[in-house]
């Protein structure tokens, strides 16, 4: 009678073991083994992941949770201060400053005109400057006589908030130049236009006027009492 001979299974051995991972590895790539392998950051050790094996633009700000990078964390003198120009010019899709400027005009004969616009302003907040001067361009002689007073006044439109400037152009007295400079802060929730209108009720000339918006982080305002 033939008698039947049972083999003992015997375990693989550790070599296997590493050559049968390397070969899953090699046929479903670095991504499977990594899916594999590991599950959650703990995994990785210290100074594992080093900037240069992350690919630019890989990490972006969504992969990024809020108030998850504190100052204690970035080293001093890491950052270029240049590119923290650069990111505060694409705050609000423009540039932290803009300006227009008129430096000679418009000649009115008297009455109500437009010396700027500064148009296209980004959304966002911004404390917007502006800045004339207001010529009589027919000086009064009759310096001691009454009725002899015309004012410049000017207002600057922000999308509907207005603020307000006034100045003799002569009196009584003297012969003036009415300088006047006017600020707002102003939160656009859209592209939106700034404009600076003037008038007298004498022929007048307006000169070195600017707009300027400068960028703001954000601009609370608040009215208040005397």
């Amino acid at each position: 009678m033939l008698r039947k001979h049972v083999g003992r299974v015997s375990r693989p051995s550790p070599a296997m073991i590493v050559a049968i991972v390397a070969l899953v590895v090699a046929c479903a790539g670095t991504a499977t083994a990594a899916g594999v392998f590991i599950r959650s950051s703990s995994q990785l050790g210290k100074n594992v992941v080093t900037s240069k094996a992350i690919k630019d633009h890989s990490v972006l700000g969504a992969d990024i949770k809020a108030r998850s990078i504190t100052g204690d964390l970035i080293k001093s003198g890491s950052i270029d201060p240049s590119k923290l120009a650069a990111s505060a010019a694409g705050v609000g899709g423009g540039p932290p400053a803009l300006e227009a400027y008129n430096h000679q005009g418009p000649v009115v004969n008297n009455g109500l005109q437009t010396v700027a616009t500064l148009k296209g302003i980004p959304a966002g907040a911004w404390a917007i400057f502006a800045t004339t001067v207001i010529t009589r361009q027919t000086p009064s002689n009759a310096l001691l006589q009454a009725g002899q007073t015309a004012n410049a006044h000017c207002v600057l439109n922000a999308q509907g908030d207005t603020t307000e400037a006034g100045g003799p152009l002569s009196g009584n007295y003297s012969n003036t130049e009415a300088d006047l400079h006017l600020q707002i802060t102003r939160t656009f929730p859209n592209v939106s236009d700034v404009s600076l209108t003037c008038d007298a009720p004498v022929s007048w000339q307006a000169g070195g006027t600017s707009i300027i918006a400068i960028k703001l982080a954000s601009a609370a305002r608040t009215q208040v009492g005397g």
